[in-house]
């Protein structure tokens, strides 16, 4: 089983006491998924696949082909995720729990306004668990 730093609710690492909180299983899962929704593509030298070109979207025309291309970008984050884990997993099978698996996208739902971007992600994990992640880009 992995872990990661858990964020909260305002983008920042979760502390409390003095001591930075962890989050396993799917919680990681949704978190990781959350943050590679959010993050401008490319920000990451070392993993060229983090990230998305969401933000691009915003200020767009709201139109189906707005909203189409933007499922597009979220299913290929998404199939990036499931690229480097199944490459971690390869390396090292014991690091991963069937709660923090990405096995199926099951819905991709797209709203668009014009100064931001709602993405809203079902998934469902190795151990056959549904999840939700939301990702909103926002000027």
């Amino acid at each position: 089983m992995s872990y990661s730093l858990r964020i909260n609710a305002a983008g920042d690492l979760d502390i409390a006491s003095g001591v930075m909180k962890l989050v396993r299983g799917i919680d990681k899962l949704t978190q990781d998924l959350s943050c590679f929704l959010r993050e401008p593509y490319g920000t990451d030298r070392f993993h060229v696949l983090y990230g998305s070109i969401l933000d691009q979207y915003v200020g767009s025309i709201v139109n189906n082909l707005a909203e189409h291309e933007i499922r597009a970008e979220a299913i290929r984050v998404l199939s990036a995720y499931q690229q480097i884990q199944l490459a971690a997993m390869k390396a090292n099978p014991s690091k991963f729990d069937l709660d923090e698996l990405l096995d199926t996208v099951e819905s991709v739902n797209v709203k668009v306004s014009y100064d931001a971007v709602y993405v809203s992600v079902r998934f469902r994990t190795a151990s056959q668990k549904v999840g939700t992640v939301q990702g909103v880009v926002s000027v």
